[in-house]
């Protein structure tokens, strides 16, 4: 029986990168997928191309995790289509680059807005559902290694990542005694809508990979494969912990930032 048979799981950010790969895989394990994204018509192609699943149908819902009264919306529509929650999967998240010198405060907050406090908003509303249940259930964040080990230039992000980190830690503690797991997962060097500008220059590929013991980056359904494991209930007694999806880089030196203007890209998949 796939690992994830006749459960319901929501994942923001859906419609591309690891958000869309972990779509795919959880659908492939059996469950029924809410696909939650900003890009409304990328997350309905994405949905297209699920299996089908004996849970019922999956459904694509627009979300802007930057905005509370959005995220309150979108779980309305949660509710309405599906009967409970059993995993959520927050992969919605934006990048920024520039020196702490230069960050406006503006920057600042957008960038928080989505990735810390957009993914409390999620889980709480993810959490209440699985009490209200009383079945438990799972919770995975997306943090990154930048949470471990910040780049030149990417303090904002790297500072929301870490808030990341320690609020799985605190939900783990909080929602233990209702049976519901949390937990955080670190990509590395990963392919994906945001990342995919850097993968333009052949040689700060070398240079990026060389510094990966398994030479290489990772492709989004790779770690969509870590995160429906930690949803599934193969990892029933795992909770609070960070799992670095990295390929080995976090064992050597962290890569250095690039760039001296601030910016921000605003779409919304890690």
């Amino acid at each position: 029986m796939p690992d994830l048979e006749g459960k319901s799981a929501v994942i923001t950010g859906a419609a591309s990168g690891i958000g869309a790969g972990s779509a795919r895989v959880f659908a492939r394990e059996g469950a029924r997928v809410a696909l939650l994204d900003r890009e409304i018509a990328q997350a309905e192609e994405v949905l297209a191309g699920l299996p089908k699943v004996d849970a019922g149908e999956h459904v694509a819902i627009e979300i802007d995790v930057g905005s509370p009264e959005s995220i309150d919306a979108a779980w309305g529509k949660v509710d309405a289509a599906f009967d409970s929650v059993y995993a959520l999967a927050n992969c919605a998240g934006v990048r920024g680059v520039g020196s702490t010198l230069d960050l406006t405060l503006e920057e600042w907050e957008f960038i928080h807005d989505v990735n810390l406090r957009g993914s409390f908003l999620c889980a709480q509303h993810a959490a209440r559902r699985m009490v209200d249940a009383g079945k438990g259930g799972s919770i995975v964040n997306i943090a990154s290694t930048s949470a471990l080990q910040s780049n030149n230039r990417r303090m904002a992000y790297s500072s929301s990542k870490a808030g990341v980190l320690g609020m799985t830690r605190g939900m783990a503690l909080d929602l233990g005694e209702f049976d519901i797991r949390v937990n955080a997962v670190c990509p590395g060097l990963t392919k994906t809508g945001l990342t995919a500008p850097y993968f333009e220059d052949p040689e700060w590929v070398r240079v990026a990979t060389s510094n990966i013991p398994l030479k290489r980056h990772a492709e989004p359904i790779e770690t969509g494969e870590v995160i429906a494991f930690l949803a599934s209930p193969r990892s029933s007694f795992v909770s609070g912990v960070t799992l670095l999806v990295d390929g080995g880089m976090s064992a050597i030196q962290e890569l250095g930032g690039g760039g001296t203007n601030f910016s921000v890209d605003r779409s919304a998949s890690s």
